[in-house]
């Protein structure tokens, strides 16, 4: 009979200061903290291809692309997407 492990419930305070301490993202998700792993050299032509035809199409707008290193805020969830689009260049955070 497998062993379930307890889940510990973690806030998002916790969480946000904790991301300061580490030397790897993770990501929050309903109270737990996923750890990213690595992506393959595919997983990263993929995203620049990505991330490229989108800043293309948006090369007259003010919006700028980015790429897997800013975190976005999602309701109470936190994730790393690995292209992301920015049109509000008032917001200097990394959180959005």
């Amino acid at each position: 009979m497998p062993i379930r492990k307890e889940q510990v419930f973690i806030s998002e305070e916790d969480y946000l200061r904790g991301e300061n301490c580490v030397k790897f993202k993770n990501e929050y998700i309903d109270g737990q903290i996923y750890a990213m792993v690595g992506a393959s050299a595919n997983h990263n032509y993929l995203s620049l291809n990505v991330a490229s035809r989108i800043r293309g199409h948006l090369k007259e707008t003010p919006c700028d692309v980015f790429q897997s290193d800013f975190k976005v805020k999602a309701g109470g969830k936190y994730f790393y997407p690995d292209v992301l689009t920015r049109c509000d260049k008032n917001n200097d955070y990394y959180i959005w």
